[in-house]
């Protein structure tokens, strides 16, 4: 897959959602699960918090925070040790050393 190779060549990883993850069913902002989400439902309210969610975007950050989940937080600068390839890459710019 191009972008597990182009992960590789950053130092990234990447992290595949299960195909059964309920990101849209998943309340973003408490947590809690629906129990059923027609397809022709394109917003809803959480029944837990009363957070009102547009379907893509509450799954898009549900997503988002899966692939957090899956980071390791280590010293240094933001988004240093393993990462998702969603995250920025590190600020350091590669050497080229140069033979004269």
């Amino acid at each position: 897959m191009q972008i597990e190779y182009k992960a590789t060549m950053r130092g990234g990883i990447v992290h595949i959602a299960s195909r059964f993850f309920a990101s849209s069913k998943i309340c973003s902002t408490c947590g809690e699960k629906r129990k059923s989400l027609s397809l022709s439902i394109g917003e809803w309210t959480c029944d837990h918090c009363g957070e009102h969610h547009d379907r893509d975007i509450n799954a898009a950050i549900n997503l988002k925070n899966l692939a957090v989940s899956f980071t390791v937080s280590v010293c240094g600068e933001e988004g240093s040790g393993q990462k998702i390839f969603l995250v920025k890459p590190a600020s350091v710019k590669p050497e080229i050393s140069r033979k004269s």
